[in-house]
């Protein structure tokens, strides 16, 4: 089976993913990358990134954020992140012109990181522009690295009222909103237009015993909320954990073959309009 990983984070010029992948046991380089995805058969990825600092993300770095064109990868589709802070009409316009080259493929916004809610004006320009241009956007939600987050603005629920608002933009809840697991499950089954991944659960490999014991019981229970499997994507969060192991850690949520085919591949062809990287 190909698998699409439809989360991770391949800014190879980040010292803090550096120092995460270092103590996760990852190989953080763009050959690393390489080989984990050629060993578990994960034909393409989805690169999340806004520029980083330790424990948060830099409020300096422009809308939007892009990897460097000289660490970009053929099999990999870059998500550009939005910074609330600089996302004013020219950084609209950059963006844009981002989305018309090809160069991104969606847009990424960081509930918590930063002090604004989903519905917040500054973020209610790039719904508009996102429905005009027909790609998705992902939302940063529930616990955040950073001891510096509010979380009160990474709770999935907010997002209910934007999706309501513009229900021809595709949104999509990271983390499957946890820990508010079950208030993001809601979220996705009333809106046709919300999807999630079940990306983040697990950093590094020592933690698997306890998330099996522990966590794979509330996952389950949202997965089963939800009740459509087709609203779901895969995804690792590397360099945050090895893909291999998280690959089996979520094929254990979905016993059907049918429905593993979707989670881990069909659903993010669909969702971020793969088709035409994937077959060009």
């Amino acid at each position: 089976m190909q698998i699409i990983d439809a989360h991770i984070h391949a800014d190879f010029d980040s010292q803090w993913l550096k120092r995460i992948a270092y103590h996760c046991g990852v190989d953080f380089s763009s050959k690393g990358l390489t080989k984990e995805m050629e060993s578990c058969n994960v034909t393409h990825c989805v690169s999340m990134g806004l520029r980083s600092l330790d424990m948060g993300m830099d409020i300096h770095a422009p809308t939007p954020y892009e990897t460097a064109e000289n660490l970009r990868l053929p099999d990999i589709t870059y998500i550009g992140g939005i910074n609330p802070f600089f996302a004013g009409d020219k950084y609209l316009g950059r963006t844009r012109e981002c989305i018309a080259s090809g160069r991104i493929k969606g847009l990424k916004i960081y509930l918590g990181y930063f002090p604004f809610p989903p519905d917040a004006p500054v973020y209610r320009t790039y719904y508009r522009l996102a429905e005009k241009l027909n790609v998705p956007v992902v939302f940063h939600t529930g616990d955040t690295e950073s001891s510096n987050g509010r979380l009160k603005y990474a709770h999935p629920l907010g997002i209910d009222e934007i999706a309501v608002e513009y229900r021809q933009v595709k949104f999509l809840i990271a983390h499957l909103g946890n820990p508010w697991l079950m208030d993001a499950a809601e979220v996705v089954s009333k809106n046709e237009n919300v999807y999630a991944d079940l990306s983040g659960f697990v950093a590094g490999s020592d933690d698997y015993k306890y998330v099996l014991k522990y966590q794979l019981p509330r996952i389950r229970e949202a997965v089963e909320w939800i009740d459509n499997p087709s609203r779901l994507l895969y995804g690792s969060d590397w360099p945050l954990t090895p893909m291999k192991e998280y690959i089996e850690f979520i094929r254990t949520l979905f016993p059907n073959e049918d429905n593993q085919e979707k989670v881990f591949y069909k659903n993010a062809l669909q969702f971020f309009n793969l088709g035409s990287n994937l077959y060009s």
